[in-house]
Formats: C-alpha cells, sequence, structure tokens
C-alpha cells in the first residue's frame, strides 16, 4: 500500500480538520497562513481560481515547502505533480479518476460528490476519498449546489465504504453536529482563511471535531 493511502486512512480513522486554502478568500497572505497552522493539521488542499499557471505552480511549491502533511491540489494534477504535491481533487466537470491514474498512478484522488448517486460512481472508479457536501449554505463557490443537510450527512455517512470528507458552511458553531451525524474529516474554507487568527481557530476546530467524533463500527 502506498504511504499516501495509509497516510489518508490513518487522518481518517483519528479525525481531522481540512483546510481549504483559497487565495482570493484569505485575509493573510497565503503562504503566511499556511505556515500558521502548518504544525496543527494533516491534510490541507490548495483550491487556485483567479491566478496564472505560473502563479500557480509558485504558490504550490510554496505550499510543499512550508507543510509537510498531505497536501492536495485543486483541479490540476499537472501542478500537484509539478509542486510535489500528494494528491488532486476534482469535481464532477474534472478530469477523471482514471485519466488522472494515468497521469500519475501514485497521486491521491479525491471527488466531490451531492448526491448518492456521485458517490457510488466514485468508489466505483476506486477514488482515495470523497467529498460530500454541501452540507450547509455556502458562498465559495459560484455554482452552489443546494445545501443536502444533516439528516443527508447522517444517511449517507454509514454507507459510504472509502475515506470521506465533508464541506459546505462549517463553522466551529456547527462542527460539532457535523461530527456527530458521522463525518471524521471536516473540510472548511472561510472559517480558516478569514479568521483574525487561524492557528487559534484550527486549535478549536480540532478540539471539537476530536471530542465529538463517533466511534468506528
Amino acid at each position: 500500500m502506498d504511504w499516501r493511502v495509509k497516510t489518508l486512512g490513518s487522518i481518517f480513522e483519528k479525525g481531522a480538520l481540512y483546510p481549504v486554502i483559497t487565495p482570493s478568500l484569505c485575509i493573510y497572505n497565503p503562504i503566511e497562513l499556511v505556515k500558521q497552522i502548518a504544525g496543527y493539521v494533516d491534510i490541507i488542499q490548495l483550491r487556485m481560481k483567479d491566478e496564472t499557471d505560473s502563479e500557480k505552480i509558485i504558490l504550490a511549491r510554496e505550499f510543499r515547502k512550508n507543510f509537510k502533511g498531505i497536501l492536495i491540489i485543486d483541479d490540476r494534477a499537472d501542478i500537484a505533480i509539478l509542486s510535489g504535491a500528494d494528491g488532486v481533487h476534482v469535481g464532477q466537470d474534472d478530469l477523471s479518476v482514471s485519466d488522472i491514474r494515468k497521469i500519475d498512478g501514485k497521486l491521491l484522488v479525491g471527488v466531490s460528490t451531492h448526491n448518492p448517486k456521485e458517490i457510488e460512481q466514485a468508489i466505483n472508479l476506486e477514488a482515495d476519498y470523497i467529498n460530500v457536501g454541501p452540507i450547509f449554505p455556502t458562498q465559495t463557490k459560484t455554482n452552489s449546489y443546494k445545501p443536502l443537510g444533516i439528516r443527508y450527512l447522517k444517511s449517507v455517512s454509514q454507507k459510504i465504504t472509502i475515506p470521506f470528507s465533508v464541506m459546505g458552511g462549517i463553522k466551529p458553531d456547527n462542527i460539532e453536529q457535523v461530527v456527530g451525524s458521522g463525518a471524521r474529516i471536516c473540510a472548511v474554507v472561510t472559517a480558516i482563511t478569514q479568521a483574525t487568527d487561524p492557528a487559534k481557530t484550527t486549535k478549536l476546530l480540532n478540539k471539537k471535531i476530536r471530542s465529538t467524533i463517533l466511534p468506528l463500527s
């Protein structure tokens, strides 16, 4: 088993905060932000939408330099490879899992899902992990999907057979509800990127996850 897959499994087992760093949503320089939180998280996703390709490579390499955990790049397998990242996260309209495997078979591949059919498809395509969301209303994506809600999370969390994260409007005041409904990895964007004290907020969210997480069945 590749060490990346093994590490991802360990992260899922113990529970984790999964910051998704979108530079355009950061109140601090994103490199300074990752330096502040690097010691408190095991996995980070860099999500770049507005930058040029050269800017994306530079930023991804800086993230790799300053973060030794699992680094995931949103959408771009080429940027992930060139920066030395550990994986790529794709949406329903991006490259498929099988195509990414052809580019680099060692990259972790995560897939965003928004309904049970997409979950089943991602598992059948042998994604390493999936994201379930959005759970709550969120404005971090222009093509925002309808919030799935806590009831949906409870219904699918026991049926997913691979590691999964959840995302969408997760904040300090609702993260315990999310974890108590079956989530083990909570992906957050603005809860961290717009926090006045990112390290303090990261530690708080981690504490809430670890104190609420349900035992694996």
